[in-house]
C-alpha cells in the first residue's frame, strides 16, 4: 500500500475572511493540489483532475466567503481529503470524516455544540451550492461518529 502523503494544513485569509488551503497534496505522488478562483461558478466549487493528472480545487471565493468559517474550513478539508487516499466508492464518507477530524483538531469545532452548528449550516445550504455531494443524513451521521472518535 502506498503511504499517504498529504498535509491538510489550512490558513485563514484575513482579507477575505475565508479559508484557503495550504499544503494539500495528492495521495499517490505527493504533488501540490492547485487552488483556483472562478467567479463564474454558481456554487462553492469542487475538486477535479485535469490533463497531466493535475489536481485542482476550484472555488468561487465570493460565494464561499459568505459561509461561516467552519463551513469554509470543512469544505476545503473535504475537497483536499478526496485526494488524500486512493479513490474508492466511499470517498465522500472518508473525506467527510477526515475533514471533520481536521477542523476539530484545529479547534474550529472544539465541542459538540459547534459540530451541531456545522451540521445545521450544511443542511441549510441549497442543493445547488454543493452539487452532487451535499452531505445527506447518512453522511451526517457518519460525520458525527467521526467527530467523536
Amino acid at each position: 500500500m502506498k503511504p499517504i502523503i498529504a498535509v491538510m494544513a489550512l490558513s485563514l485569509s484575513a482579507t477575505l475572511a475565508q479559508a484557503e488551503p495550504t499544503g494539500c497534496r495528492t495521495w499517490g505522488t505527493g504533488e501540490d493540489v492547485v487552488t483556483r478562483h472562478d467567479s463564474g461558478l454558481t456554487h462553492l466549487g469542487g475538486a477535479s483532475v485535469e490533463s497531466g493528472n493535475t489536481v485542482v480545487i476550484t472555488t468561487n471565493r465570493d460565494i464561499l466567503s459568505q459561509q461561516p468559517k467552519f463551513v469554509q474550513e470543512f469544505w476545503y478539508s473535504f475537497e483536499c481529503a478526496r485526494f488524500h487516499s486512493p479513490p474508492r466508492e466511499e470517498d465522500d464518507y472518508m473525506a467527510d470524516c477526515m475533514a471533520v477530524r481536521e477542523i476539530r483538531d484545529m479547534d474550529i469545532l472544539p465541542n459538540e455544540s459547534d459540530f451541531r452548528q456545522l451540521v445545521a449550516e450544511l443542511k441549510a445550504l441549497p442543493d445547488k451550492m454543493w452539487p452532487g455531494r451535499k452531505p445527506d443524513e447518512v453522511r451526517l451521521q457518519n460525520m458525527e461518529v467521526c467527530f467523536g472518535t
